[in-house]
């Protein structure tokens, strides 16, 4: 592994240990595991990526714009899978599971920086103009 990804991989981990996130959530660095688990190429000359492999076909690639910027992403999938798992476990009843989903997501990134909490609900709120509550569900 080129020592820019080694460099970022210490600080994701890092950066995990503030909210708890299971190891099995990071992504992987510099190889894929496939089956849509995400990994970081590039560092050092190139420009970072982060790339979801599943079933040996790439389904998505973002080239960050900086280091916030990937450390964001990396962060926002990290938190929505731990904030569906803290949805279920705490599920209720006739509410929207987005409700809690959403709320908890903010919450873990705007532990890790405030403005990526702040970056996410203002995507949340985009996804609720077009798809509202339902809490009949």
């Amino acid at each position: 592994m080129n020592p820019g990804l080694e460099q970022l991989k210490q600080q994701v981990e890092r950066i995990a240990q503030q909210i708890d996130a299971p190891s099995g959530l990071l992504p992987t660095f510099g190889y894929s595991l496939d089956a849509a688990h995400p990994h970081v190429e590039g560092g050092d000359a190139q420009p970072f990526s982060y790339v979801i492999v599943e079933r040996g076909q790439e389904v998505s690639r973002v080239v960050a714009k900086d280091m916030d910027d990937l450390l964001y992403r990396i962060f926002a999938d990290i938190s929505f899978s731990m904030a569906v798992t803290y949805e279920l476990q705490h599920r209720r009843g006739e509410q929207d599971p987005r409700r809690q989903l959403f709320a908890k997501q903010e919450s873990l990134l705007g532990r890790l920086q405030p403005h990526w909490g702040a970056r996410r609900a203002e995507e949340h709120r985009l996804i609720l103009l077009q798809y509202p509550y339902n809490d009949q569900v």
